[in-house]
């Protein structure tokens, strides 16, 4: 029964969920009269919010009315170490540096344009493959962030002037979820590792390109925006690794390299020596998105 001013309407109580005219998500709370069929309300819950990034400028991002929730991709939220979403009202967040609410507005920013461009490039449904991804968690007060199988977390720079946040790391570690899904990934390996390390690079790299945003312009180095260790550096350079210290190539690997200095053999390719790609390639040269592992 819904009451429509003050009278009551038996109504059918149902949830449409498609696209709008202009190609946008929607999901309709909707009821339809029971007697002539016709629809008597209709809310739309899909919230196209705006969200004050520190690293990513004002950007708008999908969250629900009251909280950090995507209402379009399941599973999806971003919160403090507690696991919970951080609950309010548009606009979220800030715009400062280590305010955990601007934090959650950058990871939602980088996470969804990433889901969003595996589904225009690729035509894979979502980090999982099956239209989600794991919640995010904002705050963590270490130099780090990593992606556990259920959750990605996020921490601070080395000075704990920001947040580690920026488009490269947060697809980096959604990275790891579409590795993590692929059939045949498990492993202990370094070997294995360095090829789940570079997955994740080259996602962050691919992400940057898709978002195209002004405040973090496309490039091929891993973190330069975010000072993770206090030395304004890249932690990586995706084109020429030995400029970190890393191996550049598979024949200068050993069985004691470790995992994120064993990234950089699949980011230049076969050769030992440095390359940078061009922009135009990010999409030509995209990896192969494999089906997701079934449950």
């Amino acid at each position: 029964m819904l009451l429509k001013g003050n009278k009551p309407v038996l109504a059918w109580h149902t949830l449409v969920v498609g696209s709008t005219a202009k190609g946008l998500p929607s999901s309709l709370d909707t009821y339809v009269d029971a007697r002539t069929g016709k629809v008597t309300q209709a809310t739309e819950k899909v919230r196209h919010a705006e969200g004050r990034g520190y690293h990513n400028g004002n950007v708008t991002i999908d969250t629900a009315a009251n909280a950090m929730t995507d209402p379009n991709r399941s599973g999806f939220r971003c919160g403090g170490q507690n696991g919970s979403a951080y609950t309010g009202t548009p606009p979220w967040g800030n715009g400062t540096a280590n305010d955990l609410v601007t934090a959650c507005v950058d990871i939602m920013y980088a996470a969804q344009r990433e889901s969003d461009m595996l589904k225009q490039w690729f035509g894979y449904n979502g980090i999982n493959g099956q239209g989600g991804m794991v919640p995010a968690r904002a705050g963590l007060s270490q130099v780090n962030a990593y992606y556990d199988g259920t959750k990605t977390t996020f921490g601070r720079n080395q000075n704990g002037t920001n947040q580690l946040t920026g488009i490269d790391v947060v697809a980096h570690e959604y990275g790891h979820e579409i590795f993590d899904r692929t059939p045949g990934s498990a492993g202990s390996s370094n070997e294995n590792g360095g090829m789940n390390e570079s997955t994740g690079d080259i996602f962050g790299a691919l992400t940057e390109h898709f978002a195209n945003n002004p405040h973090d312009t496309p490039d091929y180095t891993v973190g330069e925006k975010l000072n993770f260790l206090g030395d304004n550096k890249p932690i990586r350079y995706m084109y020429n690794p030995s400029l970190a210290g890393d191996p550049n190539c598979y024949p200068q690997l050993n069985s004691g390299t470790e995992v994120h200095a064993a990234a950089g053999r699949r980011t230049t390719g076969s050769t030992c020596s440095p390359r940078a790609p061009t922009r135009a390639a990010a999409s030509r040269r995209a990896p192969y998105v494999p089906a997701v592992r079934p449950p």
